[in-house]
């Protein structure tokens, strides 16, 4: 008795903590219509109002499902309507629906005495297309009773008001819709991760990507997050000291986790090999044109490189070796270009600090924009040689 009685109280103080906690929402959602069947004036029979009813289907969607319901579709469902015959109604929204993956139908009349009569279905969009196609793509009262068959549909009931309407929807929504939800997936989909942290400030990453920001309140809670394996992160913002760990998020599951962070800051293993590669980077291509600009300006040395026999002289390289350059009497082919050699620096060490200097999220591969520039200077120098004029020297 004395290990229950522990067990609940443990419980308790961990919900409670998680009531109070920094909520970071990571859900990614897919789109829901919705259209509201009402017959004119009848939205005056209660303290409810259209938008009272697109609010309340909003809010229920987001609590059990990744259906989101936005405001321009609510919107459009009324042009959509002056288009649909009433006899194959349904067919013809499900048909102007997309993207939305399912449509929720409200049904509101006004019911006297400040009531209203309320009623809603819950239609597969994919599957009533389905039905149209089957049918020969046509709208007649047989799509219409198919798709009817296919949808969640409420008992009429009467409220007084939008909170009434909710209480309604929402136990609709974990009742007898949730069948035709949970067969693809839609049902509560999402699992939690609640993270216990020293009050401060903190940054929260998600598989790599920053999703929030919290820890004031010492619980941060990761709700919306997807089934699966899951890397995450807790950075303090002053000492970037990290947390790290890997979870499995399960559905509709709450993953609890007391994060510990580390003595070592995060910034202090990756800042000082980014700032010497940044600055590296930009010597190398200093001196890349610094090389360049010589070997374009200055003349040749003693003698150039001998393509003359006799009177007959052939055509050689514009970019000069080093052997050139230098007092040397006699150059043989071949040889390192000095300014492809120039532009090949340029290149590397441009791009290796650049690529450092623009943090694109590599600062976990320092090495990246090292290889990158690299390979554009290797590239840089063989298209300079291959793509090189050439010139005429005199006989000798």
């Amino acid at each position: 008795m004395g290990a229950r009685i522990f067990l609940f109280a443990a419980a308790g103080v961990l919900l409670s903590r998680v009531a109070i906690a920094e909520k970071i929402n990571v859900a990614d959602t897919q789109p829901a219509g919705i259209w509201v069947a009402t017959a004119r004036g009848d939205e005056a029979g209660a303290d409810l109002t259209m938008t009272d009813i697109y609010r309340a289907v909003a809010a229920v969607l987001a609590e059990h499902t990744d259906l989101s319901v936005r405001e321009e579709s609510f919107a459009a469902s009324a042009d959509v309507l002056g288009r649909c015959e009433r006899a194959t109604r349904l067919a013809c929204l499900a048909e102007n629906a997309a993207p939305a993956l399912f449509l929720v139908v409200v049904g509101y009349y006004a019911a006297g005495a400040g009531h209203a009569s309320v009623s809603a279905t819950i239609i597969d969009v994919e599957d009533a297309l389905a039905v149209e196609r089957r049918e020969g793509g046509d709208h007649h009262a047989d799509v219409e009773q198919k798709i009817l068959a296919d949808a969640a549909i409420s008992d009429r009931v009467e409220v007084e008001n939008a909170k009434a309407f909710t209480v309604f929807f929402e136990k609709e929504i974990v009742g007898r819709f949730r069948p035709l939800l949970e067969k693809k997936g839609h049902f509560h989909p999402f699992g939690t991760i609640a993270l216990e942290v020293p009050p401060g400030s903190y940054d929260v990453e998600l598989d790599g990507r920053v999703v929030g920001k919290g820890g004031a309140e010492g619980t941060i809670v990761l709700s919306g997050v997807r089934p699966g394996a899951r890397k995450i992160a807790v950075i303090d913002r002053q000492t970037r000291s990290v947390w790290t760990d890997r979870v499995d998020v399960e559905r509709d599951r709450l993953l609890h986790r007391a994060c510990t962070l580390s003595e070592a800051p995060v910034a202090a293993d990756v800042s000082w090999p980014s700032q010497a590669i940044e600055w590296s980077g930009a010597g190398v291509a200093v001196a890349g044109a610094l090389l360049s600009s010589y070997a374009l300006l200055a003349s040749r040395g003693q003698s150039g490189i001998a393509t003359c026999i006799g009177e007959r002289c052939a055509a050689s390289p514009w970019f000069v070796t080093f052997c050139e350059l230098g007092s040397t009497p006699r150059c043989q082919p071949g040889g390192l270009r000095v300014a492809p050699l120039g532009f090949a620096l340029i290149l590397a060490g441009g791009i290796t600090a650049a690529g450092t200097w623009l943090d694109l999220g590599i600062e976990r591969l320092p090495w990246l924009p090292i290889a990158i520039g690299v390979a554009a200077g290797a590239l840089g120098y063989g298209l300079s040689v291959a793509l090189e004029p050439r010139i005429l020297t005199e006989p000798r």
